[in-house]
């Protein structure tokens, strides 16, 4: 096993993250859509985390994860909540990985003046929600079937954590 590195995401990395983003698509509740997206909306995700924070995962040289932080909301007067996103390879989690990587997301988020930071999750990807109450999120709302992947209905859940 190499050293884990977090780095800031280059445009360069685009085919990377799309291939580990498509990967969560196909065969989970993990990413919400269910078709394959393209580079072009890797570009938009990350145009919307710019200014916040965006990062990639090395392993060996290898890209084997990303994360990010954009503003909950557009909007001056809401900009104390951040939204967060990541993905890890499979193969590569359960490490410590994922934690580490959110650690650097909430260093940012408190540089940016962030209080708090929200994870919206597919009430079907069970480990991805024990993964956030394990790193200090709390289930703070729940939208109910909202949406339906591989003939599935599911809810999205809300998670909060304060900075």
């Amino acid at each position: 096993m190499s050293e884990v590195t977090i780095r800031p995401i280059t445009r360069d990395d685009t085919p990377e993250i799309t291939r580990i983003f498509n990967h969560y698509i196909r065969k989970s509740f993990a990413a919400f859509p269910d078709r394959e997206v393209s580079g072009q909306f890797v570009h938009q995700l990350l145009e919307q985390a710019e200014d916040y924070g965006a990062y990639a995962v090395e392993e060996g040289g290898k890209l084997i994860g990303f994360g990010l932080v954009r503003p909950l909301y557009p909007f001056p007067n809401l900009m104390a909540a951040g939204e967060v996103s990541y993905f890890i390879s499979p193969g590569f989690t359960g490490r410590g990985t994922g934690t580490r990587l959110i650690g650097v997301i909430e260093e940012r988020a408190r540089e940016l003046g962030m209080t708090s930071l929200v994870a919206r999750v597919s009430s079907r990807n069970r480990k991805s929600i024990r993964f956030h109450r394990k790193n200090g999120f709390s289930i703070c709302g729940r939208i109910r079937t909202v949406g339906t992947k591989f003939g599935k209905p599911f809810d999205v859940v809300i998670l909060q954590k304060f900075l």
